[in-house]
């Protein structure tokens, strides 16, 4: 969660301190003078959360039934039989699979919210 505080702040800082030339002059100057002069300038770097372990572990029990319940949820535009094969080979260790794995659980989660509400309307 994003800190309400900062949000605010934020929110009053100028164009000219937010959008500077070099980038990110706000940071550098609140920032611990110890970081490396380079620090600002280098590329961006992604983050990589720990896929892997999220979906051997606290996500496992999702899988079962992912096919079916995809299938229902989207009136048979997602195959039951082709959604338990992807999630099947990613789980027998085709990593390269994980991501695509993940947005099938949290469309799983989305849809599975979005039928109970429309089931709790009068």
């Amino acid at each position: 969660l994003l800190d309400h505080g900062l949000y605010q702040h934020l929110l009053a800082t100028s164009d000219a301190e937010r959008y500077t030339q070099p980038a990110k002059l706000i940071f550098r100057r609140a920032m611990h003078p110890a970081l490396p002069a380079d620090f600002f300038q280098r590329k961006k770097r992604g983050f990589n959360p720990p896929l892997s372990g999220w979906l051997q572990t606290s996500l496992a029990e999702r899988f079962a039934g992912l096919g079916q319940r995809l299938s229902r949820l989207t009136g048979g535009q997602l195959d039951a039989q082709a959604v338990d094969a992807f999630s099947q080979a990613y789980r027998q260790g085709d990593a390269a699979l994980a991501e695509q794995v993940l947005q099938l659980l949290i469309l799983d989660e989305s849809l599975q919210q979005l039928d109970a509400l429309r089931r709790a309307l009068p």
